[in-house]
């Protein structure tokens, strides 16, 4: 379930709202946890994927990533 951030334009904390994409879409939105304020702003943030390992076809590592990299 995708995890949504959002920022208080009031107390300026930030927080979370985990809802499905069809929920989200039809207008759920949270109140802040900390205040009460409606007044949120979404935020962008970081994607984290999950893999089963390295692509196939070669390592990870871009050229020039120099020493240490992909364990070399």
């Amino acid at each position: 379930m995708p995890v949504y951030e959002f920022i208080c334009q009031d107390c300026r904390k930030p927080s979370e709202l985990r809802a499905s994409v069809e929920e989200y879409s039809k207008g759920v939105r949270p109140a802040c946890p900390h205040c009460g304020s409606q007044r949120l702003i979404r935020a962008f943030s970081a994607v984290g994927l999950i893999s089963g390992g390295r692509p196939s076809g070669g390592p990870v590592c871009g050229p020039g990533a120099g020493p240490g990299c992909c364990g070399g």
